[in-house]
């Protein structure tokens, strides 16, 4: 099953929230999960399932997957050439990053990643929409792994009126569509 969601998030605490949910359900199920988030939200994440797994006397769960946190900013910096995508730059910088965490046995790889979110902040989203498409092309190709995808949004994009015209685009892009709680 495809899965490519976009998760709008109101403030950083239910950012972090929903995805340490989905981070620790897809690691208990032995699956890889490549976080590319911001500096701040890398850290609040690893404090979080330091936190959940210090409340287990025994840490993490045997057969608990792979986990591996990039700063997004960084990643994206990339494969931006002057404001813009550059799409063979892209290609080999995020199918290199999977190809480095390919998990055996068939298990699934999950991407948690904000950096459209960050695109759309500033003020590029055209260039999100580039990139959600190149995601988009990555989640459908066949290939010997399941691949799944968490795009982050902040919320107050969808009253910015620079964006909001985008925003229907954008949850196109996407298998679905989660909204604040």
């Amino acid at each position: 099953m495809l899965t490519h969601i976009a998760q709008f998030y109101e403030d950083d605490e239910s950012y972090c929230a929903v995805q340490v949910s989905l981070l620790d359900a897809a690691l208990r199920a032995g699956d890889t999960g490549i976080v590319l988030a911001t500096p701040a939200h890398l850290h609040a994440l690893q404090e979080s399932l330091a936190r959940l797994h210090s409340a287990a006397a025994a840490g993490p769960p045997a057969g608990y997957g792979h986990c591996v946190m990039l700063d997004g900013v960084q990643v994206l910096s990339r494969f931006m050439v002057d404001g813009r995508l550059d799409e063979q730059q892209c290609r080999e910088v995020l199918t290199g990053l999977i190809a480095q965490h390919v998990p055996a046995g068939g298990r699934r790889i999950w991407i948690f990643a904000e950096m459209v979110g960050l695109l759309v902040e500033q003020a590029k989203p055209e260039e999100a929409l580039r990139l959600e498409g190149f995601w988009a092309d990555l989640v459908s190709a066949k290939r010997g792994y399941s691949f799944s995808m968490v795009c982050s949004y902040p919320q107050h994009i969808l009253d910015q009126d620079t964006c909001r015209h985008w925003i229907p685009a954008i949850c196109r892009a996407h298998t679905g569509v989660s909204l604040p709680r």
